[in-house]
This record gives structure tokens, C-alpha cells and sequence, in this order.
């Protein structure tokens, strides 16, 4: 697979565990998810979603070289975020002047009900 990140630029993706984890679906979700949160719908040129920003974390990790597991675990850092992003640590008022961490106290408990342990147990 040939992936065109529009900050780094091309990368060739031929690992079958970051090819899988890409088609999963708890990953091709995060297309659906502005990365902008709320305010995305209020700035015509905040269109990356978080689909795309994961990967760019992940070919951003690539580019320096980063061990397969750091990789992995950048593509998957936002899983966890809710569609409207951290506004629902207000909802939720966990808010606080510099903790906003509702997808990062949830994360664990997340993935483990989704496709990713299956996948990355195959490739142990």
C-alpha cells in the first residue's frame, strides 16, 4: 500500500499487521472524525480527520525509524475519541485548566472490546 500523507508525504506500507490494522474497523471509524472536534464544523479548512492524523503520526514515527511496536502504537493513539473529540470531557466534567484525558482513561478498556487485540495477538 502506497500512502500519501499530506505533511510527510509517500509512504510504502507492506507490514501485514499495519495493513490490517489500517482495514480494521475501530481505524477506517476514525474517518469519520474530525480532527478539529466541534470547532471543525465552524472552519471550512479544518478537514483532516482523525483518520488522517493517525496515520501521520505513524509515518511521522516511520520516518525517525521508530521500532514496529511505536509505530503501532501511534496509528492507534485516537482510537479511543469520541466524534465531537474532547468536548466530552465536559460533558463528562472531567475538564480540568490541563487535563482533558476522557479517550486516554477510556483507551485500554476500548480496544480491548474491538478487533486490535485479535489482530495484534495473529502477529505476535
Amino acid at each position: 500500500m502506497i500512502y500519501n500523507d499530506k505533511i510527510y508525504g509517500k509512504f510504502k506500507i507492506t507490514e501485514p499487521v499495519i495493513l490490517e490494522l489500517i482495514k480494521s474497523l475501530v481505524i477506517q471509524r476514525l474517518k469519520k472524525i474530525n480532527q478539529y472536534g466541534y470547532v471543525g464544523s465552524y472552519l471550512p479548512q479544518a478537514k483532516t480527520s482523525r483518520f488522517e492524523h493517525s496515520l501521520g503520526v505513524f509515518c511521522l514515527l516511520r520516518k525517525y525509524g521508530t521500532p514496529i511496536e511505536e509505530q503501532i502504537s501511534g496509528l492507534l493513539h485516537d482510537v479511543s475519541h469520541s466524534v465531537f473529540s474532547h468536548c466530552i470531557d465536559y460533558v463528562f466534567k472531567k475538564k480540568t485548566a490541563n487535563k482533558q484525558s476522557h479517550q486516554d482513561d477510556i483507551f485500554n478498556a476500548y480496544i480491548r472490546k474491538t478487533e486490535i487485540p485479535k489482530i495484534l495477538k495473529k502477529y505476535e
